[in-house]
């Protein structure tokens, strides 16, 4: 319990420090294969951050930057004809600049539930960029707001379990403590269950489960 209040100490401390470069965020396993996918995704946007779509008006083709799909790497000579005759998408139009950073409201935090988890988990985050990336998913609508304007609330808290008995540990702090979790998986939130309720005011912390390996039945 020592070690729990001295931790829950320092993320208080952390959280007091809104405009502080210092990242808030407890990793139990530097080593672990699966990296947050704030790492590597896009922050103001839908896919990876080493893969975009780059067009050169001069020879009239599109490069498709990156390591990770088939065609990356590849030039695709078509694909700058279909955007201008199909798509009607002028490369001549003012670019609209997106907003260098979303503004993030502060967290709620239920100090006991913190303290309570201790041991249940391999990462805790309460990182603005991490906590704004678990807000939302990649619709249209969700990346619009995410370039242009602000969610109307956000995760508080992030946290990564590895294993089943983890996540046992979360829901039962939750109950306990009325706390809402939003199980967190691809993010693409297909049928808005990522989306949190503007109007909770308790404790809202998303669960992602990329690192989780689940007993087998």
């Amino acid at each position: 319990m020592e070690k729990a209040t001295t931790k829950l100490k320092v993320i208080r401390d952390n959280l007091g420090r809104a405009t502080s470069v210092e990242p808030k965020v407890v990793e139990r396993d530097e080593n672990c294969p699966v990296k947050p996918k704030y790492d590597y995704f896009k922050k103001d946007g839908w896919g990876f951050k080493d893969t975009e779509i780059v067009f050169d008006p001069k020879k009239k083709e599109g490069f498709i930057t990156g390591s990770r799909y088939t065609f990356s790497g590849s030039t695709l000579k078509e694909l700058y004809k279909f955007t201008q005759i199909e798509l009607d998408f002028k490369l001549d139009m003012p670019p609209i600049i997106p907003q260098a950073a979303m503004p993030v409201d502060p967290p709620y935090v239920n100090e006991a539930f913190v303290v309570d988890i201790e041991g249940c988990y391999s990462r805790l985050s309460f990182d603005d960029g991490e906590r704004t990336l678990h807000s939302h998913g990649h619709t249209l609508r969700e990346v619009y707001v995410l370039k242009y304007s602000k969610f109307d609330r956000f995760v508080d808290c992030v946290v990564f379990p590895s294993c089943h008995e983890h996540v046992e540990g979360l829901v039962k702090a939750a109950v306990k403590h009325n706390v809402v979790l939003i199980p967190y998986g691809g993010g693409t939130n297909v049928t808005q269950a990522l989306l949190p309720s503007p109007e909770e005011r308790r404790m809202i912390v998303s669960v992602d489960t990329g690192r989780v390996r689940f007993r087998q039945p």
